[in-house]
């Protein structure tokens, strides 16, 4: 196991329950083509997208996204990029996939490994 303190992990959780959709074609197509246009320019390294098969996860799809780790706390780069008119247009397109709001979960990276 290695300390990584360069990088920044956000993970967006987009909940399931009995009613919630997810257009995943949409999402991958378009809406994170937009969040890559948005965030590559604040640090944005690399995204996952996961879906979950299991019906009874409490959630649907979970994307994580790591960052570059930018200005004191290492979290300059998200805040500017969450900031930015591109980010305001992606938190609007949210509705254009799912009907839920996803749950997100941002902090520095502590320690990964490759096994």
């Amino acid at each position: 196991m290695t300390a990584n303190p360069g990088t920044i992990a956000l993970h967006v959780l987009y909940p399931r329950d009995e009613t919630s959709t997810f257009d995943m074609e949409y999402y991958l197509s378009t809406h994170m083509a937009l969040a890559e246009k948005a965030w590559k320019e604040h640090g944005l390294l690399t995204y996952n997208v996961t879906e979950a098969p299991d019906p009874k996860s409490p959630y649907s799809v979970v994307t994580f996204l790591t960052w570059e780790a930018r200005g004191e706390n290492g979290m300059d780069g998200v805040k500017a990029g969450f900031a930015s008119e591109l980010s305001k247009a992606l938190t609007e397109d949210v509705p254009n996939f799912s009907n839920r709001t996803p749950a997100v979960v941002v902090g520095q990276v502590k320690a990964s490994n490759s096994v």
